[in-house]
C-alpha cells in the first residue's frame, strides 16, 4: 500500500478470527496495529451483503436477513 501511497482506513476496515470456537478463543482480542491504524477484531463483519461470524454459522446473517424482512412486511 505504502509503496502505491495509499493509506488503510481504519473506519472502513475490519478484522475476524475465523476458524473452530476454540481456535478463535486463543486468538487475541486486541486491536491490530497496522502501521497508524489499530483495529480491533470483530465477531462479525458484513462482507458483500453476507454477514459472516467467526464461526462461519450463518447465524447471524440469518437473523439479520429475517429481522429486515419482518420490517419490510410490517410496513406494508
Amino acid at each position: 500500500m505504502a509503496s502505491n501511497q495509499l493509506r488503510l482506513n481504519p473506519a472502513k476496515t475490519d478484522v475476524i478470527w475465523l476458524g473452530t470456537s476454540r481456535h478463535v478463543q486463543e486468538c487475541t482480542s486486541d486491536p491490530l496495529q497496522l502501521h497508524d491504524a489499530s483495529i480491533k477484531p470483530s465477531n462479525c463483519v458484513h462482507d458483500l451483503g453476507v454477514v459472516v461470524d467467526s464461526g462461519l454459522t450463518l447465524v447471524d446473517h440469518v437473523t439479520h436477513i429475517t429481522s429486515r424482512v419482518v420490517k419490510t412486511a410490517r410496513s406494508f
